[in-house]
């Protein structure tokens, strides 16, 4: 391959990573986008001198990153969201956050059930719900 197209192939790899958000609630290890910016660093390390072992290969995944960080298929078929747990993303985003890893790691010793529970009823149920309830 030569370098004008191993060069064609970085600067498109760093337009998706431009356009690929880092998540804040997540760590360098489970953030997509932090991922992805140290994948395209480790593969594009040697410059123009860059070999792929499969050049077509590189440009299938390059085109699913792009059409993934341009919501082509999010806007192609679009739906409204919802989740089996919440109703918004927001409240889903919670769920995969580190926060919430962190505090299944705390709980190891309950249920995966139970510590499931636990958790949903402390971060979704308003504090004047889950007191009434008690009472």
């Amino acid at each position: 391959m030569s370098g004008r197209n191993v060069l064609s192939r970085y600067k498109r790899a760093l337009s998706v990573v431009e356009k690929w958000p880092l998540d804040p609630l997540k760590n360098e290890y489970r953030d997509m986008g932090s991922l992805l910016r140290k994948r395209i660093d480790i593969e594009f390390r040697q410059g123009e001198i860059a070999k792929f072992e499969d050049a077509e290969k590189c440009d299938k995944m390059l085109a699913s990153l792009e059409n993934i960080a341009s919501n082509k298929y999010k806007d192609l078929y679009k739906t409204e969201w919802n989740g089996a747990t919440t109703d918004n993303f927001e409240d889903a985003q919670k769920f995969v956050s580190d926060e919430m890893m962190d505090m299944l790691r705390e709980n190891a010793e309950i249920g995966i059930i139970r510590r499931g529970i636990n958790r949903v009823k402390e971060q979704f149920l308003p504090a004047s719900k889950e007191q009434k309830r008690l009472s």
